[in-house]
């Protein structure tokens, strides 16, 4: 995969989404479970994680939305929070599965995210 990536790092209430809201094209992904109240932005609200799978799906549907509406793809995904979406990953893996199932499929759906990424 090509383009640019790059990663919005810091502490809460420093900016990070303020930063993010400035970038053009892009589809921002809110998993913050807050109201994303920055003007000019397209957002799509993650209600609930349930599955990689949903949330993969989710994800495309929100992308189709974005080219009807623009009749383009977004130039950018922001992914607003990734720790959100971790955290959101674990808790749903720990209520479905049990054992070492719950920490391989986590560590493998993470390494798979990363090899998507880069």
């Amino acid at each position: 995969m090509s383009g640019i990536k790059f990663l919005i790092c810091g502490s809460a209430a420093s900016g990070k989404t303020t930063l993010a809201s400035e970038i053009k094209n892009a589809l921002v992904i809110n998993l913050d479970e807050k109201p994303y109240t920055m003007p000019k932005t397209i957002v799509a609200s993650l209600k609930e994680y349930s599955g990689v799978n949903d949330f993969m799906d989710w994800c495309n549907s929100k992308i189709i939305a974005y080219k009807e509406k623009f009749n383009k793809l977004p130039e950018f995904i922001v992914f607003d929070t990734i720790t959100r979406l971790y955290t959101s990953l674990v808790h749903y893996n720990t209520k479905t599965f049990s054992g070492f199932s719950t920490i391989s499929l986590t560590n493998i759906l993470i390494l798979y995210a990363i090899k998507v990424s880069i």
